[in-house]
Order: structure tokens, then C-alpha cells, then sequence
């Protein structure tokens, strides 16, 4: 099994990367995770979407402009939720048991 991660930080801007990274067999994608307009050197497959609170927040703040106004969203795609603080914590308690 052949993944790739791949972040938001344009290391691959002009790369033309995008085929053999939708070549893998699951493709992670981190924080802003956009594709549209940057196909050729991203690709366009995500098969697992990493984020934190902070990071989406400041992702569809920062990255609006260029398209990214929610998560990828998919029939096959997983999401990960990485808790990065007690508020993530608490607010993921709070959504498994149905409490405020």
C-alpha cells in the first residue's frame, strides 16, 4: 500500500506532482487541503482529510479567496479530527454524549 500526505504550505505549486500523488493508493490531506485550480501539481484525490479546530478555522478564514469555504467532501473520504487542546477535548465529550 503506497500513501502521500500532503499539506497546504505550496511546496508543490509548479511541481506537476498532481497524477502521482492521486496515483497512491489513499492520498492524506492536511489543513487547507485545496485542489481546485492546482490539480496538476496536487492532484485531486483525498481519501483522508486531517485537521485540528484552529487549523479549519484558519483555513477557511485564510483560504477563502481561493476556494476553500468547506471541508473536501467525499463519498470515500475519512475524516481525522486531531484534538489540539482540553477545549477540543471537552467539545468532542460533549458531542459523544449529548451534553453541553
Amino acid at each position: 500500500i503506497r500513501c502521500a500526505v500532503v499539506g497546504n504550505g505550496g511546496i508543490l505549486n509548479g511541481s506537476r506532482q498532481g497524477q502521482k500523488i492521486d496515483a497512491h493508493d489513499y492520498v492524506f490531506r492536511l489543513n487547507g487541503a485545496i485542489t481546485e485550480g492546482f490539480e496538476r501539481d496536487v492532484g485531486t484525490k483525498t481519501s483522508f482529510y486531517g485537521f485540528t479546530v484552529n487549523t479549519m478555522k484558519n483555513s477557511l478564514i485564510s483560504y477563502a479567496k481561493l476556494g476553500f469555504t468547506s471541508v473536501p467532501q467525499g463519498q470515500n473520504l475519512r475524516y481525522i479530527f486531531i484534538p489540539s487542546s482540553i477545549r477540543d477535548y471537552l467539545m468532542l465529550r460533549s458531542a459523544i454524549l449529548g451534553v453541553p
